[in-house]
């Protein structure tokens, strides 16, 4: 299941303030997490925020 375009913007507000990142860094790191694309400068920037997402987590999409 996912979430609302609201939910998923204040998630995206909220962990950019909370991790101090840009939130377009926020939101092309979580699109490529989502849709596979991810490099690994994008992996390392999840990882600096990852604690501040939601505990359920953002969806990983198809693994390479």
């Amino acid at each position: 299941s996912g979430c609302s375009t609201e939910q998923a913007w204040r998630t995206i507000l909220r962990v950019s303030q909370d991790s101090n990142t840009k939130v377009r860094n926020v939101a092309r790191v979580l699109v490529a997490t989502h849709d596979g694309t991810a490099d690994g400068e994008a992996r390392a920037l999840l990882e600096s925020f990852v604690s501040h997402l939601p505990a359920s987590g953002w969806p990983e999409g198809p693994q390479a």
